[in-house]
C-alpha cells in the first residue's frame, strides 16, 4: 500500500494545490489541518510555506479553538507583510507537547512595543481603526485555556510566533 500511495502523492498534492492557490505549499501531507486553516484565510499573494507534522487528533484542543489561533497569527502576518513575503508555518512533536511555529520574513515588532502585543486592547497606530487591535490577547486567552503558552521574536530577518500545546497523553507517543 505505502509505495502506491507514495507514488500518487505528488500529482494529487500539486492538482489540489493549484485548483485552491499557487502561492500555497505544502510539503509533507496532503490532509494537514494547518493548509486548511490557511485555505481560510485571504494571503493578499503571500507564499506560506506549511511543514506540518503533527496529527491533529493529538493535539489537546479543540477544532475551533486551534482555527482561531492559528488563523489569527496567520492574518496578522500577512497583514504585516503587506501583500509581499513569505509565512512558514512548522509543526512538531515535543517531548509532552505539540509545537507550532508561524514566522514571516516582514518588519521587525519593535522592542518596545514587542512585550504588550499580547496585552488586551493593544493595537498599533497603523491598526486604530479596526476594531479587535491584533487579536492575539484572545490568542493568548485561548491557549492559555488549553494549558498552553504562547512567545513571540522578532528581529531585522524574521517574526516568530511559537506556541506550545499539550499532547493528549492517554496514547503513547509514536513519533
Amino acid at each position: 500500500g505505502d509505495h502506491r500511495d507514495l507514488h500518487s502523492f505528488p500529482t494529487r498534492r500539486s492538482s489540489d494545490l493549484s485548483a485552491i492557490s499557487s502561492e500555497v505549499d505544502v510539503i509533507n501531507k496532503p490532509n494537514s489541518s494547518i493548509a486548511e486553516i490557511v485555505y481560510g484565510i485571504d494571503h493578499n499573494g503571500i507564499n506560506i510555506i506549511i511543514n506540518d507534522e503533527i496529527n491533529f487528533d493529538d493535539v489537546n484542543i479543540s477544532e475551533i479553538d486551534y482555527q482561531r489561533v492559528i488563523s489569527n497569527i496567520l492574518r496578522n502576518a500577512v497583514t504585516a507583510l503587506d501583500g509581499k513575503g513569505i509565512i512558514e508555518v512548522t509543526t512538531y512533536y515535543a517531548i509532552r507537547s505539540v509545537i507550532v511555529k508561524i514566522k514571516n520574513n516582514g518588519p521587525k515588532i519593535d522592542e518596545s512595543i514587542i512585550d504588550k502585543i499580547f496585552d488586551t486592547g493593544f493595537t498599533t497606530k497603523e491598526n486604530q481603526n479596526k476594531e479587535n487591535g491584533f487579536g492575539l490577547s484572545i490568542t493568548k486567552e485561548i491557549i492559555e485555556r488549553n494549558n498552553g503558552n504562547i512567545s513571540v521574536k522578532s528581529n531585522d530577518s524574521f517574526t516568530e510566533f511559537k506556541i506550545n500545546i499539550p499532547k493528549i497523553s492517554n496514547k503513547l507517543a509514536i513519533i
